[in-house]
Order: structure tokens, then sequence, then C-alpha cells
């Protein structure tokens, strides 16, 4: 076969699948098989396809176990939901900058605890400055001063609170989403048909897989209590 795209998979479930079927499926580079030329039909590249196969032309690509597949498929989403979460974060920031908060001067994380307590505080409406710097908490705390010097005279305008809230909001649903993948990388990991059940790892997913899932991030109202 050869693979285009995704279309060659769910061929090669069904070849893998039924036990009536017991074929050598050999997947074949698109790159290295497109030498048909001129009027291109499918039958003209399925004999290309067999007359390489039947002279040893065609090199085969890998296909892993059924199970590192899978995992892929896990790890992959993970990878999507990641980088979501980090583009609401840019989202978050750029409506801050927007409405001149520059508490990312002062905070090293803007979306620890105590950013989180300013932010609800601002959207709620409190427009003092030196209100909203008292809530910050542990180390942030010698930093009083600053915080008020760096929320006085935002512009707070009604699309920020808006924008900040849904960002926020689909900030802790990717959180639970992320929560969810790792504790179903983590059941796969122990699958016995996974070659590797103890990797870190899968090869030519790079992408991180934990050995454990990981602490679950806290809401906002759970960090405050």
């Amino acid at each position: 076969m050869e693979s285009p795209g995704c279309y060659w998979k769910p061929v090669l479930h069904i070849l893998e699948d039924d036990p009536e079927y017991r074929l050598a499926v050999v997947l074949a580079n698109a790159q290295q098989v497109k030498a048909v030329t001129g009027h291109k039909t499918d039958p003209h590249e399925a004999r290309w396809l067999a007359h390489g196969l039947r002279h040893g032309m065609i090199r085969p690509s890998c296909i892993p176990p059924r199970a590192q597949r899978e995992l892929r498929h896990l790890t992959r989403r993970r990878k999507q939901m990641v980088r979501a979460a980090a583009e609401e974060r840019h989202r978050v920031q750029k409506v801050w900058e927007d409405a001149n908060v520059k508490i990312g001067d002062v905070l090293s994380d803007v979306f620890g605890l105590s950013g989180q307590l300013i932010w609800e505080a601002l959207v709620a409406g409190q427009s003092s400055a030196g209100e909203v710097a008292q809530l910050a908490r542990g180390h942030a705390r010698k930093k009083i001063a600053e915080l008020t010097a760096a929320l006085e005279g935002h512009p707070m305008r009604d699309a920020h609170p808006f924008l900040i809230t849904r960002a926020m909001r689909h900030r802790a649903f990717l959180a639970d989403e992320i929560e969810a993948l790792d504790q179903e990388i983590a059941r796969s990991l122990t699958r016995p048909d996974l070659s590797q059940p103890n990797s870190t790892s899968i090869v030519g997913s790079r992408i991180w897989i934990p050995s454990r899932p990981s602490r679950r991030v806290k809401s906002f109202s759970e960090q405050r209590r």
C-alpha cells in the first residue's frame, strides 16, 4: 500500500484484524514511489506498486505495533492540548497589555495564585489598585508597592473582562483534558502488548510521556481555600 496521509490506516486495520487475511502488509513511502508519469489513475498506480514490489524496488516503511500506534494518538493529542493551553496564556497576556496591567513586570508567574486572585478582582470591577495589590500571597506580598504601581491607571474596558474570563475558563478545561490524557497514557503504558512498557518516550513521536499521572491543576476557587 502507498501511504498518502491517513487513508491507508483503515485498510491496515481491516487486514490486521480479519483472520481471513494472512497478508504481509508493505507500506510504501509516497515520495519514493511517485515515479508514474502521464495520466495518473488508480489502476496505473496499482500496477506500478505491484511491479515495484515484485522486483524489490519498494523499501517498506515502519508500521509500529497497534499498541504503540494507539499510544502515539494519545501523546499527540496531549501535545495539541498543551499547545492550546500555551496559546490561551499568550492571549490573556495580550489582553493585560492592552489594558495596561503590568503585573508581569512584578510577578514571576502571572498565572500563579497571586496572579489569579488579582485577575479575579480586576474582572469583578475592583478599581482600587491598592486593594487589588493586597490580594498577593506568599513572596509576592513583599512587592505590594510594585504591584500597586503596576495596577494604577489601567483602562479596563468592557471587552477585557469578558475576553480574560473566557480564556481562563478554556485554560481550566484544557488542564482537565491534559490530566485525563496523562491518566490514559499511564494506563496504556501498562499494557502487556506494548513492547517497552517502562519507556518514557516513543521513537518517532518526540512527545513527552509521563511515567505517572501528573498532579492535578487546581481550579481558581480551590486554590483560594
